[in-house]
């Protein structure tokens, strides 16, 4: 008997599972979609003069991007070297710069980058992380982790520096992912 309910319940969880996942995934697009549309009218709304930090890493980008048109293995050198030797280095840019390629090097193209490359990702990095290592443990509803992920995805400190051209969310992508592999799965905790 106990081995038909056990069987039972992991046809159950693999349904579930297998529904989530095309559901997740639209929910995915959709969340980018509304990003790119939201980044894109926020730049064609801008009326900075972009300066310093503002201007830098785009500027980065597009000099890794020419030098990477030219010689990949010394474009990586040169972010090699910019780790080890400048306070801005070109590490952040270094996924930016093939899209800077393909895309161009408009400020437009930029920032979208980052929106999707990085804010997206880092949305998802932090909502996975909240739901791992919180929210399931205390047992929160299916519910109450697509609120807590949208609340998450809606964070204006997420989003600011995305916009004004800054990758410095790239952190929220490698932070979580630092903490498993450092710290570990979380204890069960009781519910309060």
């Amino acid at each position: 008997m106990r081995q038909g309910r056990r069987a039972a319940l992991r046809r159950g969880r693999a349904r579930a599972a297998a529904t989530a996942a095309p559901a997740a995934v639209g929910g995915a697009l959709v969340a980018a979609s509304v990003v790119v549309l939201f980044a894109a009218w926020f730049v064609a709304q801008e009326r900075w003069v972009y300066f310093f930090d503002w201007a830098g890493y785009w500027r980065k980008t597009i000099d890794l991007a020419s030098h990477l048109r030219h010689d990949v293995a010394g474009a990586l050198v040169t972010v090699l070297r910019t780790i080890r030797r400048d306070e801005y280095s070109f590490a952040p840019v270094l996924p930016l710069a093939p899209l800077a390629l393909v895309a161009g090097t408009s400020r437009m193209a930029y920032v979208l980058s980052i929106a999707v490359v990085y804010g997206v990702a880092a949305a998802a990095s932090l909502a996975l992380f909240a739901d791992r290592a919180y929210l399931r443990v205390l047992g929160a509803s299916h519910e109450a982790r697509v609120a807590c992920g949208v609340t998450i995805a809606l964070q204006p400190l997420l989003w600011v520096p995305t916009l004004v051209g800054l990758p410095d969310v790239v952190g929220c992508i490698v932070v979580p992912f630092v903490w498993w592999l450092v710290r570990g799965p979380l204890p069960r905790l009781e519910a309060r």
